[in-house]
């Protein structure tokens, strides 16, 4: 799935970096806007891990429901 295929709304997501090792997982309001400021290389904590490959999405309905399933 690209970025660009996201809905513009609230979920988490997983990342996986270039190396095979190294997975990311977060959370945001706006999942389109968030993937692509990791995609581009504006998010510290993966900008050295790109490119990045997404590997898992969950939408929820709000943004608490979306914290609970990243922890």
């Amino acid at each position: 799935m690209s970025v660009d295929e996201l809905k513009p709304t609230t979920g988490v997501y997983v990342l996986l970096g270039s190396d095979g090792d190294y997975l990311y997982k977060g959370c945001a309001r706006d999942l389109r806007k968030r993937l692509a400021d990791h995609m581009q290389g504006r998010v510290a904590r993966t900008r050295n891990r790109r490119p990045l490959t997404l590997v898992h999405v969950e939408y929820t309905s709000d943004y608490t429901e979306a914290r609970q399933r990243e922890n």
